[in-house]
């Protein structure tokens, strides 16, 4: 789209503009690559087909690798479905994920759909189809599961319902100054619907952005996560336990290192969550912006259950400098009490603010 104003040798206080838009093309390939100090190089490769046998519907397939995970996506998009403001999403994808304490091999069918009730709220609901293959799960790990070894489940079919609640009154996507986001997830599997697990898991997950003057923000988020297993299970299988430390989470603190660790120090993970954020960000000069940060985090292997006696803090300082892709950012972060064997400081580099 091109915006050019006309007839501005008039200066009449009414200035015509003309506005010209042109289709892009149909398709379109896109590669990036990255580096982050958690997943190292990482890079990605898109293919888009943007209006796939017409009527606004899209077709992409994604390849994506990391030093953590690497993945096969493939999505279908159906605009106005069944309403006009209904979109249907159907997503496909096969993955591995290598976590500091399991790894996992996932095929998964995620089909949903998303409604606009307003400019700013959007509800979802869909049906959650996968086949979870774990490995690399230390004895001391099945140990701590709420029934030992006749409780875990090293591979098995999750079927499950989902749905999401979002609230989102900000208007840079990148590298948002004012407004807020409040998101609500939810998911059951099992009961009626089968599958080698059951259990239920609901995050809450609140943003704010607060604009102060000189172009300084404070921002502040709050996560809170609970979860468990029912019927024939007793506790929540590995790859949907809560986690926290780590680049996006109380930093300080290396991925998945606060929380229950087994014998030999690796995370075991929780049912309980619960993590707090605030950054003070503030421009430096040009592209250049500082961050002060706060974070505080807890991981607790009952479900619903929270307190500050368990919580890990962290502080640090960070820089930014903004892109056209969001900020580039390093952030150093000093845990308050740091886990033995593990560095009194950690220096976190990745695109985007951490909340």
């Amino acid at each position: 789209m091109t915006v050019r104003p006309r007839n501005l040798a008039e200066l009449s206080g009414t200035v015509d503009v003309a506005i010209t838009v042109v289709e892009g093309p149909p398709r379109e390939l896109t590669a990036g690559i990255g580096y982050g100090l958690e997943d190292q190089v990482r890079g990605q490769l898109q293919w888009q087909h943007n209006d796939f046998f017409g009527g606004g519907r899209q077709l992409g397939f994604r390849l994506k690798g990391s030093f953590i995970e690497q993945s096969v996506e493939g999505e279908f998009r159906q605009p106005y479905f069944l309403h006009p403001q209904q979109t249907l999403i159907a997503p496909l994808t096969q993955l591995r994920d290598d976590e500091p304490g399991f790894t996992v091999a996932r095929i998964r069918f995620a089909p949903r759909v998303e409604r606009k009730l307003m400019p700013q709220l959007t509800v979802s609901a869909g049906y959650n189809v996968e086949y979870d293959d774990l490995s690399d799960v230390p004895n001391s790990t099945i140990d701590r599961f709420e029934g030992g070894s006749e409780d875990y489940v090293a591979r098995g079919v999750v079927s499950s319902l989902t749905g999401s609640l979002e609230r989102n009154t900000t208007v840079d996507l990148l590298d948002p100054r004012e407004g807020s986001v409040v998101n609500l997830t939810l998911e059951q599997a099992g009961g009626p619907w089968q599958g080698a697990y059951s259990f239920y898991t609901a995050v809450l997950d609140a943003k704010k952005y607060l604009p102060l003057p000189g172009r300084r923000t404070l921002a502040g988020r709050v996560r809170i996560g609970t979860g468990d297993g029912f019927g024939q299970s007793r506790d929540l299988p590995l790859f949907r336990r809560f986690f926290a430390g780590g680049i996006t989470s109380t930093r300080g603190y290396d991925r998945h290192l606060v929380g229950p660790l087994n014998d030999d120090e690796k995370p075991v993970g929780g049912r309980s969550l619960l993590e707090a954020s605030v950054e003070f960000r503030t421009p430096i000069y040009g592209p250049f912006g500082g961050v002060l940060f706060f974070d505080a985090g807890e991981v607790r292997r009952q479900n619903a259950s929270y307190t500050l006696g368990d919580l890990k803090f962290g502080a640090g300082v960070g820089v930014r400098y903004h892109t056209l892709v969001g900020p580039l950012r390093v952030d150093l972060g000093i845990p308050f009490d740091p886990p033995r064997h593990e560095p009194h400081w950690q220096v976190h580099f990745s695109i985007g603010q951490a909340f």
